[in-house]
C-alpha cells in the first residue's frame, strides 16, 4: 500500500506571534502545509513564505466565513495526487511530540479512506500546564473526496460523513497555546460574542455568555501538568516551546470597533465587553486620522446586576462543572424570566 502524504491545512491572519513555532513543528511530521492567509499585515505571510514545506494561499475574502475557508484548503490539498490524510490545525496548535513514538501514529498512517481522526485538546494555561475539554475533536481525515460543508461559525474543519469509520486518539494531541495569552484570548472570545451579536444571533445573551466564558474557572482537579515527551522532541529539533511573544493590539479590536461603529453600542449592552477594554480608545489607536467616537458603556444597573449574577453562577457552567439536579432546575427558571427580560 502507498504511504499516504499527510498535508496540514491552516488557516491564517495575523498570527505572526507564533506561526514559525507552529511551521517549525508541523514541518517535523507533515509532507506540506498549506496556509490560506487572509490580509495578514504582521508579516504572517513572509514567515509562511520562509518555510520550504509551505503552499502559500491568498483568502481574498473579507468576510469570517469557516466553510468557504476550509473548502480553499481542501480543494489545495486535493490537487496533490494521491493518497492523502488532511490534518487541520489552527496556527496556534501543534501536535504533540508524542506523534514521533507513539504506536497512534502507524494506526493513522494505516486507517482507511473516509476515516475521521479525533484528537484530544490540551490548552496550554502556561508551558508547563494545561487543561482539556470533556470531548475530542475532528482534527484529522484520511481524504475520500467527501464533501465538506457547515455552518459559518464552529464549523467542522475537514468532511464528516455519516456512519464514518474512526479513530479516537490518546497518547498524540493537540497542544493549543492560545489560552497562555489570556489578554489575547479574552479579545478573540469578545470578536465571537460581537459577531455572533450581529451576525448569528441564534442563542439569547445568557446562552452567550455561559459559552465563550466556560473555561474562565478551572478546578485544581481539571489542571495537569505537560509530559515531558510533548516538548522534548521539538526541542530536540532546537524549537522554542515555551516562550510567548505578546502584542499590545490584535486584528479583532478594529472588527469590534467597526462593529461599534456600524451598528451603535447599544446593540451590544448585553455583550460582556465593557469592563475592561476602553473601546474609544482602541478606536483611536486604530483610525488615528480619523475624527474620535466616544463608545459609552451602554449597560443599565439591571444590567450591571444580571452580569454580576451571571459572573458568580458561571463556575456552574464551566467545562468540567457538574451541576445537580435542584441546580439545574434553578438556572433553567431564570434563565428563561432573564429571556424575557431580553438577556
Amino acid at each position: 500500500m502507498r504511504k499516504p502524504t499527510i498535508i496540514c491545512l491552516t488557516p491564517v491572519k495575523n498570527e505572526a506571534w507564533i506561526l514559525k513555532r507552529f511551521l517549525d513543528c508541523t514541518s517535523l511530521w507533515a509532507d506540506y502545509i498549506i496556509v490560506a492567509d487572509q490580509g495578514s499585515t504582521d508579516g504572517s505571510k513572509e514567515i509562511a513564505r520562509s518555510n520550504p514545506k509551505v503552499i502559500l494561499l491568498e483568502n481574498q475574502s473579507e468576510k469570517f466565513n469557516e466553510p468557504d475557508r476550509q473548502a480553499l484548503l481542501v480543494k489545495a490539498a486535493r490537487s496533490i495526487p494521491g493518497p492523502r490524510i488532511l490534518i487541520a490545525l489552527d496556527a496556534d496548535e501543534m501536535l504533540t511530540g508524542s506523534f514521533s513514538s507513539s504506536p497512534e501514529w502507524s494506526s493513522v498512517l494505516e486507517a482507511e479512506p473516509g476515516t475521521v481522526i479525533w484528537f484530544k485538546l490540551a490548552n496550554l494555561l502556561s508551558p508547563h500546564q494545561y487543561y482539556s475539554w470533556n470531548a475530542p475533536l475532528a482534527f484529522g481525515f484520511v481524504d475520500d473526496g467527501s464533501d465538506h460543508s457547515g455552518p459559518l461559525i464552529h464549523s467542522p474543519r475537514l468532511p464528516i460523513p455519516a456512519n464514518a469509520p474512526a479513530i479516537f486518539l490518546n497518547q498524540i494531541q493537540v497542544l493549543h497555546y492560545s489560552p497562555i495569552d489570556r489578554v489575547r484570548e479574552c479579545r478573540k472570545l469578545a470578536w465571537y460574542q460581537c459577531w455572533e451579536t450581529v451576525h448569528h444571533r441564534k442563542m439569547s445573551f445568557v446562552e452567550l455568555y455561559r459559552m465563550y466564558h466556560k473555561t474562565e474557572y478551572m478546578p485544581p482537579s481539571a489542571v495537569h501538568p505537560v509530559p515531558r515527551e510533548w516538548m522534548e522532541v521539538y526541542e530536540r529539533a532546537g524549537i522554542d516551546m515555551t516562550s510567548v511573544r505578546r502584542s499590545g493590539s490584535f486584528w479583532w479590536d478594529k472588527d469590534i470597533v467597526d462593529m461599534l461603529r456600524e451598528h451603535g453600542a447599544e446593540q451590544f449592552r448585553r455583550v460582556d465587553i465593557w469592563d475592561s477594554v476602553n473601546w474609544s480608545r482602541v478606536y483611536e489607536s486604530v483610525y488615528p486620522e480619523n475624527e474620535k467616537l466616544y463608545f459609552r458603556n451602554p449597560r443599565s444597573r439591571i444590567d450591571n446586576f444580571i452580569l454580576m449574577w451571571l459572573r458568580k453562577t458561571q463556575p456552574d457552567f464551566c467545562i468540567h462543572s457538574e451541576v445537580k439536579y435542584r441546580w439545574e432546575l434553578y438556572y433553567r427558571l431564570v434563565h428563561k424570566a432573564l429571556r424575557w427580560f431580553g438577556w
